[in-house]
């Protein structure tokens, strides 16, 4: 369960990315 697929860790990435730019507007 410690493995992280390469899908779920992109979509982790991108809502992390657009959280930080939500958070800088």
């Amino acid at each position: 369960s410690s493995y992280i697929t390469p899908t779920s860790w992109t979509v982790y990435f991108t809502n992390g990315y657009w959280l930080i730019i939500f958070i800088f507007m």
